[in-house]
């Protein structure tokens, strides 16, 4: 019998999983999921992880599942943008520090998965009106909506892919909020679905980076910016006509309160610094 041991911990190796650092707002509890991992990607038992909010308005904790992963639980109460300052053995995570913007009240979460389809030519749609990307109502927002069912197992036309034909495929967010869709290497454009659902009726500003335009109840609002907008309470479908270059397109969708109010509930003179050691409990101290 032989028992194979995780190799060294690799903080590149090591991720970040969950929606914290795009579901937070003043008093809510949010969680980040850390796995720690070895070069070859095994779960690494044996790591040890530090994190720090850099706020006097954050608290947060550390949970050691004991099998290579950790919970980093942080609750703000002031609305601003924080950071937080993951580690693990010593050695910031990839993409640590992360920037959370803590919202003063409650926001629609943003799809955690989507529909993608394409990618696809806007040559091929400018300059032959009759093409048959535009007989599949694939050019514009109108015809999209009336004539593509959504993830219907059908194959479309694409001479910019090899095999010429694609069809719809999901994809998910990272814990940043990023879904990301890699083709090849031509500029292109192509289709983003995904759902989202409002508990409380109200005004909210909607923003889209990565998006040419966005739709949402049939109206069109250009992406890169932030759009107020009336929702109801109830579940929405929303729509991104992307457009990138290179044949990588990172895409993000995000909600904030349409409020001014400065919302804080928990003014603290300090700022959290988190240890958590393997086979330890979690402990953490308020460093003046």
């Amino acid at each position: 019998e032989v028992t194979v041991a995780a190799g060294d911990v690799c903080s590149e190796c090591s991720l970040i999983l969950g929606n914290g650092l795009i579901d937070s707002s003043v008093g809510k509890q949010s969680e980040l999921i850390v796995v720690v991992r070895d070069q070859w990607n095994n779960l690494s038992p044996e790591g040890f992880l530090s994190a720090t909010c850099h706020s006097p308005n954050c608290s947060l904790a550390i949970e050691n599942h004991r099998n290579g992963t950790f919970s980093v639980l942080f609750t703000p109460y002031k609305k601003e943008v924080i950071e937080l300052s993951v580690r693990v053995n010593g050695y910031p995570i990839i993409g640590s520090p992360f920037k959370v913007q803590v919202k003063g009240g409650y926001f629609p979460v943003p799809p955690l998965e989507w529909s993608f389809l394409g990618p696809f030519d806007w040559e091929e749609c400018l300059q032959v009106p009759t093409s048959a990307l535009s007989r599949s109502g694939l050019c514009e927002y109108r015809s999209f909506k009336e004539n593509v069912p959504i993830n219907a197992e059908v194959v479309y036309p694409s001479p910019i892919i090899k095999g010429g034909r694609v069809s719809w495929r999901k994809t998910k967010i990272s814990a940043l909020g990023y879904a990301r869709i890699k083709t090849t290497g031509s500029d292109f454009f192509g289709w983003a679905v995904g759902e989202f659902e409002v508990q409380r009726a109200g005004t909210y500003n909607v923003i889209c980076e990565g998006a040419y335009e966005l739709y949402i109840n049939d109206i069109s609002f250009s992406g890169g910016s932030w759009h107020p907008i009336n929702l109801e309470k109830q579940k929405y479908e929303i729509t991104l006509l992307l457009s990138s270059m290179g044949g990588i397109g990172d895409f993000r969708c995000d909600f904030m309160p349409d409020t001014s109010t400065d919302d804080t509930i928990w003014p603290v003179e300090s700022f959290i610094d988190v240890y958590s050691l393997p086979g330890e409990q979690s402990w953490f101290a308020l460093i003046q």
